[in-house]
């Protein structure tokens, strides 16, 4: 195993900044066993030993695919890294990390800065306190990152656009993969594709959501717990999602009166319906109607 290595460190401009998002660098390296890490130089902003450490002035994202480590910061304390793993980096907090000797490791790395980061961050999960994410090896966001080298490469007019964008890819992907991972082969992913698809054959219809547990052969709180995990929501507010969604599809295409359409996505009362998908939107469902559809509805 031979050392390998990319890196850029883009410029960027004055509207790059004013963007929410912008990448300062990215990168990957094969460090093999037994090898001097870091194994290239890097500014003196960016390098680093194990015996110093050192404080970034942006946020990074490191994602492992072979090999073993440590990484410890001043947040979060020292934490053993196994392939399959990513940690993130945070402006101001001192860190370390290294890949073990008998092993080395491989990397994959993006630097980022700007109004959006310190959100996108906390909306992934991610924290000081809570660096590190197991996304297991995902082919998907290795090919992210390449895309992101790919436009390093390159350089062309308007890259910054697509490298932010492949920064929130990056992300995102880790954060599904995360989600996805205890549910990979397990009985329970087919219990909820089959409940989904009931929830949304009944749009038409209130939903006895512990009744549907039993239909489906499970324990409704292990159910519950598993569907929320799975779809970021409990079952009766995805339910209840899917009946605005029917209604707002009505409320564009149709001119249905606001009480048939009340109806037709099982409320018995117009005047709960007119007050939940205010709640929900901030529209009543003529106000709605009025915007999508470009006329008053008929009540």
């Amino acid at each position: 195993m031979e050392l390998d290595f990319f890196y850029r460190y883009p410029p960027v401009g004055d509207d790059d900044r004013r963007r929410g998002l912008h990448v300062s660098v990215a990168g990957h390296t094969r460090v093999p066993p037994h090898t001097r890490y870091p194994p290239t130089q890097h500014p003196d902003d960016y390098h680093f030993s194990w015996h110093k450490g050192r404080v970034l002035a942006e946020f990074q994202v490191v994602y492992i695919t072979r090999g073993r480590g440590t990484f410890e910061s001043a947040a979060s304390g020292k934490i053993p890294i196994a392939a399959g793993q990513a940690f993130a980096l945070f402006p101001g907090v001192w860190h370390r990390y290294m890949p073990d000797k008998a092993t080395g490791w491989d990397e994959y790395y993006v630097g980022f800065n700007g109004p959006l980061a310190p959100r996108l961050m906390a909306d992934h999960a991610l924290s000081p306190d809570v660096p590190v994410q197991a996304p297991g090896l995902d082919e998907a966001l290795v090919a992210s990152f390449i895309r992101l080298f790919d436009e390093l490469r390159g350089q062309q007019a308007g890259y910054q656009h697509l490298l932010a964008a492949g920064v929130v890819q990056i992300l995102a992907r880790i954060r599904v993969a995360v989600q996805r991972r205890p549910f990979a082969g397990q009985p329970v992913r087919e219990i909820i594709e089959k409940a989904r698809a009931a929830l949304m054959e009944r749009t038409d219809q209130r939903v006895n959501v512990a009744r549907l547990a039993r239909e489906l052969h499970v324990g409704y709180s292990r159910f519950r717990r598993a569907f929320r995990d799975y779809t970021g929501m409990p079952p009766a507010q995805y339910h209840l999602q899917l009946r605005l969604n029917k209604a707002k599809d009505l409320l564009r295409n149709t001119r249905r009166p606001v009480g048939q359409i009340a109806r037709d996505t099982g409320f018995d009362s117009i005047f709960y319906f007119s007050r939940l998908f205010k709640a929900k939107t901030g529209q009543t469902p003529r106000e709605f109607r009025t915007m999508h559809q470009g006329g008053a509805s008929r009540e």
